[in-house]
């Protein structure tokens, strides 16, 4: 229902299962439209968890681009 919530209305049960199994959680969805990834798909969001993508590299990825090595 979260996830429903989330905007993947139309989403499959198939899709759900895919989520569970690799952890993207209603959770990782919202912190990663924090850090600006607002029009993430669902494909796109289980391969960042397959790749051991949260939102801790993508801020330290962030902070690189910044030249910045403050912690946030």
């Amino acid at each position: 229902r979260e996830v429903r919530e989330l905007g993947f209305r139309d989403i499959e049960r198939e899709q759900l299962v895919t989520f569970r199994i690799h952890g993207v959680t209603p959770a990782f969805i919202r912190e990663m439209r924090e850090l600006g990834y607002e029009n993430i798909s669902a494909d796109d969001l289980v391969q960042l968890r397959i790749h051991g993508v949260d939102s801790k590299f993508v801020r330290a990825l962030s902070r690189k681009k910044d030249g910045s090595n403050r912690s946030r």
